[in-house]
C-alpha cells in the first residue's frame, strides 16, 4: 500500500505543479502552451512535482504571516483540488512509452520501497517537527529562535512539510523527500532515452555508474552517492537540487547558449536551494555568471530581467522578513546581519559562538580551528564516523568512472578554453564544504558533480561508442541503480507484508510546566520537544508578551 500511495502522491504533485504552472500562463496573458515549454532541454513535466513544492511552500510561508495553517488548512486543501481542474484547459500530452512506464511507475515504486521500516532523523525530534507544529498552530511567533536556535534555520522545507503531516501519522514527511529522488532519476532517464542533451545523457550514464558503485568498496560500499534518509531530514533534498542547479549551469555555460526560458527556471531553483539551505548561496557565483553571459549574449539589460522576476523579489523580501521576526536576523545565522536593537534580539554571545548547531559540530573537531594543526585535525576527520570509508570508496569510484570516460570518450579541447576554470570551481565547492561543515550528508550535491561532471572535461560531440545507447543497458542499469538505493531491511520489510502502510508516531511523553513560566520542559531522558509548543531544554528564562495579535518571546536576561 505504501507503494500505490506514493505512486498517486508523485501523479497529484505533477498534476499540481503542472496547475500552478498554467495558471501564472493564464495570469500573464501569455500564449505559451505549457506542452511546448522545454527548460534546460528537457520537458517541465520532469520537474513538475518539485515545482508544485516550491509553490506549496511559499503559500503557507506567505499565509503564515496571518494565518497558523490548520485555520487554513481546510479552505487550502479545497483551492488546490480546484486548481487541479485547470489542467482541462490544456491537457497533458502523455506518450505511453518506456520512459513514462519508468518516470510514473518503476521509479517511484523503487523508492516507496524505503518506506517500509522506518524512522525518525535525531535532527526531527531535535527541532524541525516542533518548527513545523509552530507553523501548524501559530501564525509567525516573533523571536521563536530564543526558545531554541534550531529553529532559526527555518527552511523552506518546514513549510512544504506540514502539507504532509496526516493526523498523528508522519510518514508522509517520508514520501515528500523521496520526490526529490524521482525528480533527479527522472531527469536522467528523460536524456537517456530521449537524448535532448548530450551532455545530460553522458553525465547520467555517470551518475548511473556512481549509483552502482556505491554498493561495493570497503565495509561493503557507500561512495558519497546519494542515500535515502531517516524521516524528517532534508539533506538530501537540498543535495539533488543543488547538484542539478550546478549541472545545468555548467552545461549551457559549456555549450555557449542562454535561453530566457533558463534563465527564469534557474533564477527560482537557485532561490528555491537557497530557502531550503543557506548553503545554496554558494551556487551565486555560477548563476551571476550565467546571468552576465545571458544579459552580454542576447543583448538584454538588467533592469529588462529584474522586471521578469518581480514575484521572485517579492518572495524573497517575504523571506528576509520571516527570518527577522523569527531570529532578528536577516540571513540566519550570518551575525553581521544580525540587529541587537529589537526586544526579541538573540543573544550575541551565541551568535559569534557559531549558534548551536555548528558549535556543535565543531566541538567533535570536524571543522578545522586555528587553533589545531593541518595533519592533526585531517587525521581526526578521515578516521570520524565512516568518512575513512566514504573517502576511500569515493576515491575509487571516481577513478572507476574517470577510466571509463577515457575509454569511452574522445578527447577534445574546448571546454572553457582548458579544463583549469572547471576545476577551479570543484575546488571552491571543495574548499566551502571543508570550512564549513565538512558532513558526509552536506556534501552529497558535491560528490554527485564531481563524478558526473567528469565528461565535462572531455565534452565531444559525439559518442564513440553506440551500444552505450542500448535502450536495454540503459534501463537496466537505471534499475538497478534505483532498487539498490533502499536499504536491504527496507526491502526485506517489503517482502514480509508488502500491503502494509507505515505508520510513523511520535513517541510519548510528559512534559512539565516552567515554573512561573508560560514554557515546559521535557521529562524524557532524551530531552527531546518533539511536537510540544512552549517546549524549552535550557535554564533559560523567556519573556512572552502579545502585540497587535503577536506573539513576541525574548530572553529574559534579569
Amino acid at each position: 500500500m505504501n507503494i500505490i500511495i506514493f505512486i498517486f502522491l508523485n501523479i497529484f504533485l505533477y498534476l499540481l505543479g503542472r496547475s500552478f504552472v498554467l495558471l501564472l500562463i493564464k495570469l500573464s496573458r501569455s500564449n505559451k502552451k505549457i506542452n511546448d515549454i522545454k527548460v534546460f532541454d528537457t520537458s517541465l513535466d520532469v520537474f513538475l512535482p518539485v515545482i508544485s513544492l516550491f509553490f506549496l511552500g511559499n503559500i503557507v510561508l506567505l499565509s503564515n504571516f496571518i494565518f497558523s495553517f490548520n485555520e487554513i488548512r481546510d479552505l487550502f486543501n479545497i483551492f488546490l483540488f480546484i486548481l487541479l481542474a485547470i489542467n482541462l484547459l490544456e491537457k497533458p500530452k502523455i506518450k505511453f512509452d518506456l520512459y513514462f512506464v519508468f518516470s510514473f511507475f518503476i521509479i517511484p515504486f523503487l523508492f516507496s520501497l524505503s518506506a517500509y521500516d522506518v524512522w525518525f532523523h535525531f535532527d526531527a525530534k531535535d527541532y524541525h517537527l516542533n518548527a513545523q507544529n509552530y507553523i501548524k498552530e501559530s501564525k509567525i511567533i516573533i523571536g521563536l529562535s530564543n526558545l531554541y536556535l534550531g529553529y532559526g534555520w527555518s527552511t523552506i522545507h518546514e513549510y512544504i512539510s506540514v502539507n504532509f503531516w496526516s493526523g498523528e501519522n508522519f510518514i508522509g514527511l517520508h514520501f515528500l523527500n523521496l520526490v526529490y529522488f524521482v525528480t533527479v532519476f527522472n531527469f536522467f532517464t528523460f536524456h537517456l532515452y530521449y537524448k535532448r542533451n548530450i551532455i545530460f545523457k553522458n553525465t547520467g550514464l555517470f551518475f548511473l555508474i556512481y549509483g552502482f558503485l556505491d554498493n561495493f568498496g570497503f565495509g561493503g560500499g557507500n561512495n558519497g552517492f546519494i542515500q535515502i534518509q531517516s524521516v524528517g531530514k532534508p539533506d538530501v533534498a537540498f543535495g539533488i537540487l543543488f547538484f542539478l542547479i550546478n549541472l545545468m549551469l555548467l552545461a549551457k555555460i559549456l555549450e555557449d547558449k542562454f535561453e530566457f526560458n533558463d534563465l527564469i527556471f534557474i533564477s527560482y531553483s537557485t532561490f528555491f536551494a537557497f530557502q531550503n539551505r543557506i548553503s545554496g548561496i554558494y551556487l551565486s557565483p555560477l548563476f551571476f555568471y550565467f546571468l552576465y553571459r545571458y544579459l552580454k549574449t542576447n543583448e538584454t539589460s538588467l533592469y529588462t530581467y529584474l522586471k521578469k522576476i518581480k514575484v521572485l523579489f517579492f518572495l524573497l523580501t517575504a523571506w528576509v522578513v520571516k527570518n527577522l521576526l523569527i531570529t532578528s536576523c536577516l540571513i540566519f545565522p550570518i551575525s553581521f546581519t544580525c540587529f541587537n536593537t529589537f526586544s526579541w534580539s538573540l543573544n550575541k554571545t551565541e551568535l559569534e559562538n557559531y549558534y548551536y548547531i555548528l558549535s556543535v559540530v565543531q566541538n567533535q573537531r570536524i571543522i578545522l580551528s586555528s587553533s589545531e594543526e593541518f595533519l592533526d585535525w585531517a587525521n581526526h576527520w578521515f578516521n570520524h564516523a565512516y568518512n575513512s570509508r566514504i573517502i576511500l570508496n569515493f576515491i575509487i569510484s571516481f577513478f572507476v568512472i574517470f577510466i571509463v570516460n577515457k575509454f569511452i570518450y574522445k578527447y577534445e579541447y574546448k571546454i572553457f578554453k582548458n579544463n583549469l576554470k572547471l576545476s577551479l570551481y570543484f575546488l571552491f565547492l571543495i574548499g566551502i564544504w571543508f570550512i564549513t561543515a565538512p558532513v558526509v550528508r552536506y556534501g552529497f550535491g558535491i560528490f554527485l558533480l564531481i563524478t558526473s561532471s567528469i565528461y565535462l572535461f572531455n565534452y565531444p560531440k559525439e559518442d564513440r561508442y553506440k551500444f552505450l545507447s542500448s535502450n536495454l543497458l540503459i534501463f537496466s542499469l537505471l534499475f538497478i541503480t534505483a532498487l539498490s538505493v533502499p536499504r536491504f531491511y527496507n526491502l526485506t520489510s517489503f517482502i514480509k507484508d508488502p500491503l502494509n502502510i507505515t505508520e510513523l508516531h511520535i513517541e510519548n511523553y510528559d512534559f512539565r510546566k516552567v515554573d512561573n513560566s508560560f514554557t515546559f520542559s521535557p521529562t524524557n531522558n532524551d530531552n527531546f520537544c518533539w511536537v510540544k509548543q512552549y517546549c524549552i531544554r535550557e535554564n533559560k528564562k523567556h519573556t512572552l508578551n502579545i502585540s497587535n495579535g503577536y506573539t513576541v518571546i525574548s530572553e529574559n536576561n534579569n
